[in-house]
Formats: C-alpha cells, sequence, structure tokens
C-alpha cells in the first residue's frame, strides 16, 4: 500500500513601503496559469537551509533589483497556492 505524501514549501515575502508609505507590488506571470496577471508582494519558496529573513532579501533582489535589510516578522499564516502551500513570512524592508 502507497502513502499519500502532501508536498507542502515554505515561502517568504517582503512588506517593502516607500516614504510614502505606498507597497511595493510585484506581478505574477506564468502563461496558462490561473492566477498569471496578479499583483502580489515580491517573495517566494525557501531554498534548502534558508531562513525567512534571507529568503525574502533573495526573493526582493531576484524579482526587483532591490537589496535591503530586512526587519522583524509581521506574521505567518498556512495558505494554499497551486502545488506550492506556501507559509507566507511578510517582512519589512528598510531601505539600506
Amino acid at each position: 500500500m502507497l502513502m499519500k505524501i502532501e508536498w507542502q514549501r515554505a515561502a517568504a515575502y517582503v512588506t517593502a513601503l516607500d516614504a510614502k508609505r505606498r507597497v511595493l507590488l510585484t506581478r505574477f506571470e506564468i502563461p496558462g496559469h490561473p492566477k498569471s496577471g496578479s499583483w502580489t508582494l515580491p517573495g517566494g519558496g525557501m531554498e534548502w537551509g534558508e531562513q525567512a529573513h534571507q529568503t525574502a532579501a533573495r526573493e526582493l533582489r531576484e524579482e526587483t533589483g532591490l537589496e535591503a535589510e530586512i526587519g522583524s516578522l509581521l506574521g505567518s499564516s498556512p495558505s494554499g497556492f497551486t502545488q506550492m502551500h506556501p507559509i507566507l513570512a511578510n517582512l519589512v524592508m528598510h531601505s539600506a
């Protein structure tokens, strides 16, 4: 008898505000994906051995080209996202 294993992946997302308190968003684009075109916070899946603040900084750099010091954790929650199921970790960006 085969055991069914549900796969989950942790992820971290950045809540980045500018001096006017505007939130930085990125656009999710995967052709054919039902959520393609949706706006989201910069972020993504954790690499093996990374901590949430490291993931947040790496994803911010990869998706926007911005470097930032990652602040304290704002919160976390389980969330479903097609085949990924991230644990959201919203972090505050402080300009470096």
